[in-house]
């Protein structure tokens, strides 16, 4: 994977071993997973969006897709190990430099895109709204200290 040595950067990874760690979790998958499901355990079956995302970090079909992990949808997913892996393979392939707006940090390209998909953080309309309130309530975890375990 060309992309792992800049997503452990990013991700503040002092080696290639850190990045498919789970033992720990960045502030930004902490407040991302307070958002999505204030924090679920995992390890049971359960669903969000009308039955259309699944497990702690409630990741789509298409999301798990594009992270390139495999395994089985959703069940693998209900497993709070596999959605941060989920989460990391995503941001792997998406939330690279060059993609990301002048002026935006990272944290707020990774909130608008885990909600949003790839192309949030240039959404217009009603998507950017969802995408705002997202990247708000996510901000919110972090500052509540949701985003440091």
């Amino acid at each position: 994977m060309f992309l792992a040595p800049i997503i452990a950067t990013i991700l503040g990874c002092t080696d290639m071993a850190t990045i498919f760690s789970f033992t720990d979790m960045t502030p930004i998958e902490r407040a991302i997973w307070q958002v999505e499901s204030s924090q679920h355990p995992g390890g049971v079956p359960f669903y969000g969006d009308g039955g259309a995302a699944a497990g702690p970090f409630q990741i789509h079909k298409g999301y798990w897709i594009d992270s390139g992990i495999g395994g089985k949808y959703p069940q693998d997913l209900f497993d709070l190990k596999t959605s941060v892996r989920c989460f990391r393979g995503f941001m792997g392939r998406y939330a690279v430099p060059h993609r990301i707006p002048d002026g935006m940090s990272l944290y707020e390209a990774m909130a608008r895109m885990h909600v949003g998909g790839p192309k949030a953080l240039y959404a217009t309309g009603k998507k950017k709204e969802h995408c705002d309130k997202y990247w708000e309530n996510v901000q919110e975890a972090l500052k509540k200290g949701q985003g440091d375990m």
